[in-house]
């Protein structure tokens, strides 16, 4: 049985968070590892569990899957660059640069941060909500 992520993007606008919509993410056992330490060992973020602030639309979610639902986490931006910069950095793994599946407005993981676009102000941080099912 093969063990798929559901993860969402979250953004944080006038000190709320809000969900902005799914993470393209696909079946990579390296990358779940990584994030995670599902199906296999190592762990960078042991599992955190759903954000206590989790907005209303991704906890419906979540609470949609019930008990299929497993190893509730979470990655804050810097964590997510990281997670990137290692699949980029590692020959082996399928996954690189964008793993998330990530185009705020059409554009990258961190046009949020670019002062060109009009919404960055609005914009005060950005999450990864995930968890598992089997």
């Amino acid at each position: 049985m093969g063990c798929d992520i559901h993860a969402y993007i979250e953004i944080k606008v006038d000190g709320t968070w809000h969900h902005y919509g799914p993470a393209e993410i696909k079946r990579d056992y390296d990358l779940f590892e990584y994030m995670a330490g599902v199906r296999g060992e190592v762990q960078d973020w042991p599992p955190r569990g759903l954000p206590a602030d989790i907005s209303v639309v991704t906890q419906l979610l979540a609470d949609h899957e019930g008990s299929d639902g497993h190893t509730h986490s979470w990655l804050g931006y810097d964590e997510m660059i990281k997670v990137a910069k290692y699949g980029e950095a590692n020959q082996e793994s399928s996954w690189r640069y964008q793993p998330f599946g990530i185009w705020f407005f059409g554009n990258g993981i961190d046009s949020w941060r670019d002062p060109e676009y009009h919404f960055q102000t609005r914009i005060e941080d950005v999450r990864l909500v995930f968890w598992f099912d089997n």
